[in-house]
């Protein structure tokens, strides 16, 4: 499919439909995971010049509902995730509403920001960004 809109359609549409006395079952999304998540060193760091050095994106305004399967499968459209995290309060267990996705290049990161800031995910309008790591403080 060329779209999310078009994958959407086609589970709706054949979803229970009877082929050959058989009934399908059809869904969308990526591929499912053969293996763990991927992680990334710690050190992200970006160059004096701006350059991403650390693949990673910024995502917030996130739904109480969205999960890391979530965040991965609107990601995956744009790149190749390499890890899909939302961040969820110690205590409570409840979204802190963002989280971060590692993709496998810069361009990825980029195409993401570009089309997914600002877009409606489980009735909130997301915040996309490259991910800047805090700056240490020098004493």
């Amino acid at each position: 499919m060329s779209s999310v809109q078009e994958a959407e359609a086609a589970a709706k549409k054949f979803d229970g439909y009877e082929l050959d006395g058989r009934q399908l079952k059809v869904n969308y999304g990526p591929p499912p995971r053969k293996k763990p998540f991927i992680k990334k060193p710690r050190d992200h760091e970006i160059s004096e010049n701006n350059h991403i050095t650390n693949n990673l994106v910024y995502v917030g305004n996130l739904s109480w509902n969205v999960d890391n399967e979530t965040l991965e499968t609107l990601f995956w459209e744009h790149g190749n995730v390499m890890q899909a995290k939302v961040f969820y309060d110690k205590d409570s267990g409840r979204s802190r509403g963002f989280g971060f996705v590692t993709y496998s290049c810069a361009d990825e990161v980029y195409n993401a920001v570009k089309s997914l800031d600002g877009v409606d995910l489980d009735g909130r309008n997301i915040q996309v960004s490259v991910a800047v790591p805090p700056q240490r403080r020098h004493q």
